[in-house]
């Protein structure tokens, strides 16, 4: 592999946090494992990635140019544009692995993958969410609402009956929006998914416990 990549400048790529790839949960955008990047000799472009749309936007680096790039795959007119500067910059937010690793995971340990998530988010892009983290962390240590699924992202928790990763939820969620402003969590009561009209209460961040017991009777509709 190493003499194969000589010419693109992919260190960052190779790195080990990028070996599995990474995916965006809300956008069609993926970086391939390590695996399953790949060379195309014909364009001298090393492909590790792909925004899907009608034409599919291959993502990759071209030889001895530096950032990352990208070409379409149908009608290919010979053209490529410059995407981002670097993964950095261009996969914020974006989850490890794919999209079918996080539907298949059962509620327990998506919470701790979760955690792991920001531990990664707030080392690498200095996300201000440590208050968010320490919720998660908390309810991981205290076997609450882990029996239900998370999905989260900066300083947005959502927490559901079904898995947020697979589809969207039909019965009772919560929105957890931690404002580091007024140190409070701000929390949605929704009846689902397309509740754009939800019962709204906030907190001190120091009300943990009451908020997982609001929580915990929303989700399970004990009122």
């Amino acid at each position: 592999m190493k003499s194969k990549i000589e010419g693109y400048n992919c260190s960052e790529y190779l790195n080990e946090y990028y070996s599995f790839g990474l995916f965006n949960a809300t956008e069609c955008q993926i970086l391939y494992s390590h695996e399953n990047s790949q060379i195309d000799l014909e364009k001298n472009f090393f492909r590790i990635g792909e925004i899907y749309d009608d034409f599919d936007l291959i993502l990759g680096y071209r030889k001895d140019k530096n950032g990352i790039w990208g070409h379409y795959n149908n009608h290919w007119d010979g053209k490529f544009e410059i995407i981002s500067s670097s993964i950095k910059e261009l996969c914020e937010g974006w989850y490890q692995r794919d999209s079918n690793y996080w539907c298949e995971m059962n509620s327990e340990l998506q919470w701790n993958e979760i955690s792991n998530f920001f531990n990664n988010n707030i080392y690498i892009y200095k996300w201000k969410a440590k208050k968010i983290k320490e919720f998660i962390d908390y309810c991981i240590k205290t076997k609450q609402l882990n029996e239900f699924y998370i999905k989260a992202n900066k300083t947005l928790i959502a927490i559901t009956k079904t898995n947020g990763f697979c589809s969207r939820s039909f019965t009772n969620m919560v929105l957890i929006d931690y404002k580091l402003d007024k140190q409070t969590f701000l929390i949605y009561f929704k009846k689902d998914f397309f509740d754009y009209n939800p019962k709204m209460k906030e907190y001190k961040i120091d009300k943990i416990q009451e908020v997982i017991k609001e929580i915990n009777e929303w989700i399970t509709n004990i009122e």
